[in-house]
């Protein structure tokens, strides 16, 4: 199955080149779609992403993370959708894990560390009273997940 990687950024210069690094060094970029949704980064984010030349770029304007995050989706080809923040580092046999798991699932999760390889913790966001967050910087769905249950909310 065809994956796509997609990534939402704003003014990440400090911390994208750790993630397009890893992604370089597990050889990530030959096996999957990297798509990367800017929303208007007014520092040198483009022009790292640039620079490491295997990611295509969507210039979205300011939008929410989730709206990010649905352009990339619906720009996307892969059957299986995995959404990663741009301040992660990925670990050695991530992809393989992902893949693996995903031949029998239809979605899912993990923690993601930050580019010292540390836990980054989940920051909850209750709307009147209930938990609206998911674990949503380093998730995976079937692109079947998302035609049939819709996509990120975009507020």
């Amino acid at each position: 199955m065809k994956t796509s990687i997609v990534i939402p950024t704003l003014n990440s210069e400090d911390d994208i080149y750790v993630l397009l690094g890893s992604i370089r060094e597990y050889d990530i970029h030959n096996k999957a779609e990297i798509i990367i949704v800017d929303a208007g980064s007014k520092d040198n984010t483009i022009k790292i992403i640039k620079d490491y030349g295997f990611a295509k770029i969507i210039n979205s304007g300011f939008v929410s993370k989730g709206k990010a995050r649905n352009i990339g989706i619906k720009e996307s080809t892969g059957d299986i959708i995995v959404n990663i923040d741009s301040d992660v580092k990925i670990l050695p046999g991530w992809f393989e894990a992902l893949q693996q798991t995903m031949s029998v699932e239809n979605i899912v999760a993990g923690y993601s560390p930050d580019s010292n390889g540390k836990h980054l913790p989940r920051v909850p966001i209750y709307v009147k009273g209930q938990d609206i967050t998911y674990p949503c910087c380093n998730i995976a769905h079937k692109r079947k997940v998302f035609e049939k249950v819709g996509y990120y909310n975009e507020i």
